[in-house]
């Protein structure tokens, strides 16, 4: 699913996977911030807890740098099993 980046409307995928149980999720976002750079935020987790486990931010200078990292973080993850949630 694509979406438009406006200045409040920011890349949003989200991955789960299933292990011993638990599940666990894996949120990417990219998102422009007020000086006109671009970050790829992920975060990680339990789906169980609260709060997540990490957050991880990285800065690019251009959005298309930042699309193409998300999109090779994404699918290391599915390599490692991740998947899109199904609804």
């Amino acid at each position: 699913m694509m979406q438009t980046l406006n200045n409040t409307t920011p890349y949003i995928n989200k991955l789960y996977r299933e292990v011993n149980a638990h599940v666990r999720y894996y949120s990417l976002k990219v998102y422009k911030t007020l000086f006109e750079e671009y970050v790829l935020e992920r975060e990680y987790g339990n789906i169980k807890n609260k709060a997540p486990t990490g957050v991880k931010r990285d800065y690019f200078k251009t959005l298309s740098s930042a699309l193409i990292a998300r999109t090779k973080k994404i699918q290391e993850k599915i390599r490692q099993g991740y998947s899109y949630a199904k609804n």
